[in-house]
């Protein structure tokens, strides 16, 4: 029986420092999943999502690494072996654009989507 495709809120990947590529996803019901399995993390995120990251450079590199993690619970149906965030930091792409850019992906699709697409025009292309 095929699976049902889920409500995806939003998804992006992102290259690490090590060359492999990560799928990021952000949905209520993976957040509700990471809620349960590490409210710590769900915590961190809600409160970048809530209040902004203006004021904290690495708070975009926690909505990439929740992403990462979401991600994860969702092929896995647990945190078992997966990165720690300090694991996932230290191979986390050097490019605070890169991080930047995907967090915003994942935080506010419709937005990023609108700004690629007047950087594009910008551009020319």
């Amino acid at each position: 029986m095929p699976k049902p495709k889920r409500n995806i809120n939003a998804s992006t990947e992102i290259e690490m420092s090590d060359g492999t590529k990560l799928k990021l996803t952000i949905s209520w019901g993976l957040l509700i999943k990471l809620r349960a399995l590490n409210k710590q993390l769900y915590s961190k995120f809600s409160g970048v999502v809530m209040a902004g990251a203006a004021d904290d450079v690495l708070k975009m590199l926690d909505i990439v690494y929740c992403g990462y993690i979401c991600q994860y619970i969702e092929d896995n149906n647990t945190l078992a072996d997966a990165l720690t965030q300090d694991e996932f930091i230290a191979v986390a792409p050097a490019d605070v654009e890169a991080v930047t850019m995907a967090a915003m992906e994942l935080i506010s699709p419709k937005k990023m989507a609108r700004f690629q697409n007047r950087s594009e025009s910008a551009q020319g292309n």
